[in-house]
């Protein structure tokens, strides 16, 4: 696996944490989301989103996996976060947002509600990463409802 693979699967080596990878993954994404929320438009978002999404579904089709879903590879949280946001997009930025979101995404996740499991259960590369944008747009609706019911 070339280094850049390993640093995008990882992202940035937050994968090898000893415990809780994938926790950690999403809390090293919350700054991302951070800028993003507050400094970009909803089209570069996107763009950011698809092109992660794309080559990080290049990158799992290309390696040798020594288990369905290794917990070092975190970029899956890292999609799945970001795509909560990308549906929040529209609401106005709060720190209250962003940590409702990343609960919300961690509870999905580990929870695994209905398709996201079904999705966890697969054996194809890409299913590392399906489970967790399904867990994303759960997120991101609860989040959006709660934002709209305290509106």
């Amino acid at each position: 696996m070339k280094s850049y693979q390993k640093i995008i699967l990882s992202f940035f080596y937050t994968g090898y944490l000893p415990k809780m990878p994938g926790t950690f993954g999403s809390l090293a994404t919350l700054p991302l989301i951070y800028l993003f929320w507050n400094y970009l438009n909803a089209g570069i978002s996107i763009i950011f989103f698809s092109a992660l999404t794309l080559l990080s579904f290049k990158i799992v089709n290309s390696i040798k996996l020594s288990k369905k879903d290794p917990s070092w590879i975190v970029i899956d949280e890292v999609l799945g976060i970001f795509l909560g946001y990308i549906l929040l997009i529209s609401f106005k930025f709060s720190l209250f947002k962003l940590f409702l979101l990343f609960g919300f995404f961690r509870l999905f996740d580990i929870w695994k509600p209905f398709p996201v499991s079904t999705f966890d259960e697969m054996s194809f590369p890409e299913a590392i990463i399906l489970d967790d944008l399904v867990a994303g747009i759960y997120a991101g609706l609860a989040s959006s409802f709660i934002f709209y019911l305290l509106s």
